[in-house]
Order: C-alpha cells, then sequence, then structure tokens
C-alpha cells in the first residue's frame, strides 16, 4: 500500500508539472496576460508551485533508494526543509496576490501596497523562505543525520519554526479576502450611475464583473489552500495528541503529502476554468498548432 501511495505521489506530482509548464507557456507569450498584475503574481505562483513539485519529486526518489547511509539521510533532510521553505513562499505569493486585489479596488493606489505586490518583494520573500529553511536544517543536522520517516515532517523545530509562519499567514490571508469581498460589495451597493454616459457606464459595469470575478478565482484559490493546511494541522494535530505509533504512516502521508500537492495542482485548472483571456489565448496556441501540423502534414 505504500509503494501505491507513493506511485499516486509521482503520479499528482507529474501533472502538476505538465500543467504549471503550459501556464508558464501560456503567460509568458502573452504581453496582454503579463499587464495584469494578478496574472503575473500568479506566474510567481506557478514557479513556487514547480519547485515544489520538483523537490516532492526529488524526495520520492529518495524515498525509493531507501538507503541508511549518511550522506543520503542529510539530502531527505535538505530536501524536507527546502520543501517547507518553497511551501512558505507560495503561501506569501497567495498573502500578496490578495494584497494586490486589495489595492486594485481602492480609489488611491496606496505606495506600501503597490511595493508589497512587485517583483522585488516577491524575491524578497523568495529569500526569506529560503534563509529560514536553510538555517533550520543547519540547526537541525547539529545532532547528526537522521531516519527517513514521514512522521519527521512534524518535528517540534519544524512545526515551530513553519507551521506557525504559515498559520500567520493563512490567517493574514483569510483577512485581506474578508476586506476585499466586503469593499467589493460596499462599493456595488453605492454606485452612482447617475450622470455616467452610455460607454462609462458600460465600462464601469465591466471593471465590476472583471473585479467580482477575480475575487472568486482568488477565493478558489484560497479554499485549496485551506484545505491543504488543515489536513496537515490535522495529522500534526494528532500526532502530539496520541501515540505517534497509532498513526498509520499511509494516513499521515496522504494528509501530509498528497493533499498538500492538490493546492499546487489544481491552481492552473482553476486558471483555465475562471481566466476568460487565458482560455482564449490557450485556444489560439491549441488551434495554431493544429493549423502547423496540418500544414506540415
Amino acid at each position: 500500500m505504500v509503494i501505491v501511495v507513493k506511485i499516486l505521489n509521482c503520479g499528482i506530482v507529474t501533472i502538476l508539472l505538465l500543467l504549471h509548464g503550459l501556464s508558464l507557456y501560456i503567460l509568458n507569450f502573452s504581453k496582454e496576460l503579463n499587464h495584469s498584475p494578478f496574472l503575473v503574481l500568479a506566474l510567481y505562483v506557478s514557479l513556487s508551485d514547480i519547485t515544489l513539485g520538483l523537490e516532492f519529486l526529488y524526495h520520492n526518489v529518495l524515498r525509493f533508494m531507501n538507503s541508511q547511509s549518511a550522506p543520503f539521510q542529510y539530502q531527505y533532510m535538505a530536501i524536507r526543509y527546502l520543501t517547507c521553505g518553497t511551501y512558505l513562499w507560495s503561501l506569501m505569493q497567495t498573502l500578496l496576490i490578495c494584497i494586490e486585489r486589495l489595492n486594485a479596488i481602492l480609489i488611491t493606489k496606496k505606495g506600501i501596497l503597490v511595493y508589497l505586490t512587485s517583483n522585488k518583494c516577491v524575491v524578497l520573500c523568495f529569500i526569506l523562505s529560503l534563509f529560514i529553511a536553510l538555517l533550520m536544517f543547519g540547526v537541525e543536522t547539529i545532532g547528526g543525520p537522521v531516519q527517513p520517516d514521514p512522521k519527521n515532517t512534524a518535528t517540534p523545530l519544524i512545526v515551530f519554526s513553519f507551521d506557525i509562519l504559515n498559520l500567520c499567514i493563512t490567517v493574514s490571508i483569510i483577512s485581506v479576502y474578508v476586506v476585499v469581498v466586503n469593499r467589493i460589495f460596499h462599493a456595488q451597493r453605492n454606485v452612482q450611475t447617475s450622470g455616467l454616459t452610455a460607454s462609462q457606464s458600460a465600462k464601469k459595469t465591466r471593471d465590476t464583473k472583471k473585479m467580482r470575478k477575480n475575487v472568486i478565482t482568488l477565493g478558489m484559490i484560497i479554499a485549496l489552500v485551506l484545505v491543504a493546511f488543515l489536513l496537515r494541522s490535522f495529522a500534526v494535530l494528532y500526532l502530539y495528541t496520541v501515540n505517534e505509533y497509532e498513526i498509520d504512516d499511509i494516513v499521515f502521508i496522504i494528509c501530509n503529502n498528497v493533499f498538500l500537492l492538490l493546492n499546487p495542482l489544481l491552481d492552473p485548472v482553476i486558471y483555465i476554468l475562471r481566466i476568460k483571456n487565458f482560455r482564449d489565448h490557450l485556444r489560439c496556441k491549441c488551434i495554431r498548432n493544429n493549423s502547423v501540423s496540418h500544414s506540415n502534414a
């Protein structure tokens, strides 16, 4: 059964990499999409999700090898902390997307919010998450190599260095999202259409619909984050409240690994289902490629 779960894990990671590779291809070659701050941040989320997928893939390779040598165990420890750091970076970027949506609905753009959603801030978040991961890895190596075990992802060092940070970021994501939704509904109730021309009124209606769709898309992404985070939290809480030997490794792997991969796996699916420009550009690419293949034939 453990082998089946490992193969399922590898299959999810493979599909994840293919979907996000497609997303990067679409976003990178579309000038229209690249000029949208929301989608630019979504592109960075795809980069972090691809990194997370590659780390999970390497982690699975190490698990399949199942070597007991010290170099192998150090590699296992390193990839475990790098995965935690990448997941932290992904959460930070989801928070930045929420902040971007908050700034987008403000009449006057706030300079600090513009900076928080800039490329520089994304890079700073990456450096911070990587620094925390390397620092915690260095702290754990003081005690020597650790045996590969799924439950090692729930050690006190990881819980206090990553899970608490993840909890704070998740609460911040929900808080900002609630503010965004509240301001949108408040703005819709108080919208003034009198004195506007027909074109101005139509533009305002289009902008309102676009904003509402983006907020719904963001809500779906946040829902996936919550599902993965809550299942991981439940697994860790259960581990610390009962005897750890009573917890089946397969159940822990499913809650801690498989469900954690659902968020990066379904992100590009949400882009395709919710973002019309993304679907249109994907359709154009598919039609163009089919035309080229038929002409070559």
